[in-house]
């Protein structure tokens, strides 16, 4: 697609790696969280951990998204003033902007999983959804559709949105288990 389609989508990759980490503090404290709850055979706390984790990162993550979409033309004026380069990447960061809520729930229902001791799941749906679900949706909407930039991004947020609703679903699916049997382990 071109060295200024790459280029733009390095900055907006690097601009947006900002807006993670209230997402990761959240994550990495759900984890523990849910681990203990499920350790104390509680799973409804583990259950409210999460939901409590995730709202607060869809929130602050729809914050920054927010100030991402304000900011993506001073921001990236940091990185290049080069006029193609810097309309692709605004463009970038605005789609980069939509997608923070599904990138918050993308981060903190793997740790909540892996709290509950199911590593394997958040392994094998980034697996796919990277390799799978990504890949060819930025060969389709990037190159195939001629979508460029544009359609990179909205891999991107397709890949997330389709991976927070199977980890929402998978983890639901654990605290029922738990619910109906609290000695069972969830490995």
């Amino acid at each position: 697609m071109g060295s200024k389609t790459f280029a733009a989508h390095t900055i907006a990759g690097t601009i947006e790696s900002f807006t993670y980490m209230p997402a990761y503090g959240l994550a990495t404290a759900v984890s523990v969280l849910v681990g203990m709850s499920v350790g104390e055979h509680k799973p409804c706390q583990a259950l409210s951990y999460t939901v409590k984790a995730s709202a607060c990162g869809v929130f602050l993550m729809s914050l920054l998204g927010l100030v991402l979409w304000i900011l993506a033309p001073d921001l990236t004026q940091l990185f290049t003033t080069d006029t193609s380069a810097s309309a692709q990447t605004i463009t970038a960061l605005h789609i980069a902007a939509i997608n923070q809520p599904v990138l918050a729930l993308s981060l903190i229902l793997p740790a909540a999983l892996q709290g509950a001791g199911d590593t394997k799941t958040p392994l094998v749906t980034t697996l796919l959804g990277m390799w799978g679900i990504r890949v060819l949706g930025i060969w389709i909407l990037g190159q195939v559709s001629g979508w460029g930039i544009r359609g990179i991004w909205i891999a991107i947020g397709i890949d997330l949105t389709l991976r927070s609703l199977f980890l929402a679903n998978r983890f639901f699916q654990k605290v029922h288990t738990l619910e109906r049997n609290p000695k069972h382990e969830i490995l």
